[in-house]
């Protein structure tokens, strides 16, 4: 499996078709496959072997599409990182990844340059777009600066790399709970199957124009947006991070968009604004979006606002590339705040504390399996372990299941109480809770206890005008929980 060959096919079949639109500029797709392959050949003559690491550090553009070619056609590892790393946490990638390229940008140089480079020994080359030449000015010794420019109409012969499935062919970076550099490690089979189930159920062709408002730093907009929308010959418009809602509206308009991914957030900053009439969205044929929790009656409103244009609810993590469970637009609203259910080429199994299944309306830890699921994390074999089970990718997140088998989140793992051995999950005790009718808001949490190791503290604010008791609640608690559930300390707020 090669990334490369989405750009490769489409421009075959869509040569003068836009590919790509950012800020005045657009690249058709054989003029794309173009500047890919140039850098790519500037690339291979750095001397750099296959399989190195080639941080990629631009601001979102359309520089940033052809350096995730250009590096995956030289047989090198793409790194993405955003201009919002910087400094320490830069060097700490640079330093962690062991990259031997970066390719920067003029704007961005500096930021690069200001880093030690006895910190970052391993660093040989970097390539600066829009510049030309070697920089003068450049101070690390041992490591060449050279600028680049596309040179459009200038066709080079390359032959591309051809990549196994199962070879690391890229690495995203988060941080970990201490605030270290943790590197997925992502294969072509990883991305391209994900591509595919992304492709499919959003049931994406040439005739779309998708508007890029997320990182495209992020495994997410890799492969759901850039080698998706490649794949099928669609086009991209990029924002380059403006979060307006009125720039939004007008590109919507103006670049004809189909299809965006935006947070609940922006949803709400949308339809909050007050000039959104102004703009045309007939265009829009689907709205993605997810993180965060979207509120029944925002369902309504969106689906009131956009008569026609399909609504998906989303849940992935970076670690599965990252789509695991979509909502689809006709479950919307009759299953109100699920995540919906498993993408194709995935599946996903909730465990117990003993990693047993769980029933139907129990709460559990989500699995993933499938080819979407990481390599693991680069240089840390530990926590790959502890992340790649037995039983699948260990998320960290909690959920239950409907008797349909559309899944709900619940919480994270490490929120699990201890009380006396009995492993308790605050959600599913929140959950039963607020289904005693007075009740407005639940809030539990383990509470440090000598004898048992953790108490469960129940923290319960009643409806407006309402009235309860800790003994009224205890009494519910008892009639309706295991008692191994039943919290040990109940506050009326």
């Amino acid at each position: 499996m090669n990334i490369w060959e989405t750009i490769l096919k489409s421009a075959e079949k869509y040569p003068d078709k836009i590919m790509v639109m950012a800020a005045g500029e657009a690249f058709r797709y054989s003029e794309m496959l173009e500047y890919s392959k140039q850098l790519a050949l500037e690339l291979s003559k750095t001397g750099i072997k296959r399989g190195s690491r080639v941080i990629v550090y631009l601001n979102d553009s359309p520089d940033y599409i052809a350096a995730l070619y250009a590096v995956n056609m030289a047989g090198m590892v793409f790194v993405p990182l955003s201009p919002q790393v910087k400094d320490a946490k830069l060097c700490d990638i640079l330093r962690h990844s062991g990259a031997e390229a970066v390719i920067t940008s003029s704007e961005l140089a500096e930021v690069v340059a200001a880093i030690s480079p006895e910190e970052v020994p391993d660093v040989k080359h970097i390539t600066v777009l829009g510049s030309e030449g070697d920089l003068p000015g450049w101070n690390w010794p041992c490591c060449r600066a050279a600028g680049f420019v596309y040179k459009k109409g200038r066709p080079v012969i390359l032959e591309e790399a051809d990549w196994q499935e199962d070879e690391m062919t890229a690495i995203f970076y988060l941080w970990d709970k201490n605030g270290m550099p943790k590197g997925i490690m992502l294969s072509s089979k990883n991305i391209m199957t994900n591509m595919d189930a992304i492709i499919e159920y959003l049931k994406m062709t040439y005739r779309d124009n998708l508007l890029v408002l997320k990182s495209m730093s992020l495994v997410g907009t890799v492969t759901g947006e850039i080698l998706a929308s490649a794949a099928v010959g669609a086009t991209i418009a990029i924002l380059g991070g403006i979060t307006h809602a009125g720039i939004i509206l007008k590109a919507i308009q103006d670049y004809k968009i189909t299809g965006f991914f935006a947070m609940p957030l922006m949803l709400h900053q949308i339809m909050e604004y007050k000039r959104r009439e102004k703009y045309s969205t007939d265009s829009l044929r689907y709205i993605q979006t997810g993180a965060a929790k979207l509120l029944k009656s925002d369902v309504e409103q969106l689906m009131e606002m956009y008569k026609g244009v399909a609504l998906y609810y989303i849940y992935g993590l970076s670690e599965a590339s990252p789509r695991v469970l979509h909502l689809k637009p006709d479950e919307m609203l009759i299953k109100a705040g699920s995540v919906g259910r498993p993408v194709k080429n995935c599946s996903v199994e909730l465990l117990d504390a003993d990693k047993k299944p769980c029933v139907p309306g129990s709460i559990g830890e989500l699995y993933v399996q499938g080819p979407n699921v990481m390599l693991g994390y680069y240089k840390n074999a530990g926590l790959s372990e502890e992340a790649i089970t037995p039983y699948g990718l260990k998320t960290g997140d909690l959920a239950y299941m409907d008797d349909e088998g559309y899944f709900y989140l619940a919480g994270r793992a490490d929120n699990m109480i201890n009380q006396g051995g009995f492993h308790v999950y605050p959600a599913e005790i929140e959950k039963a809770i607020r289904m005693l009718d007075r009740v407005s808001e639940v809030n539990v949490e383990g509470v440090p206890d000598e004898l048992l190791g953790q108490k469960i503290k129940a923290s319960v604010t009643p409806k407006p005008g309402e009235t309860l008791t800790p003994g009224e609640i205890y009494d519910f608690c008892y009639a309706t929980m295991e008692s191994s559930k039943i919290p040990k300390i109940i506050e009326v707020l």
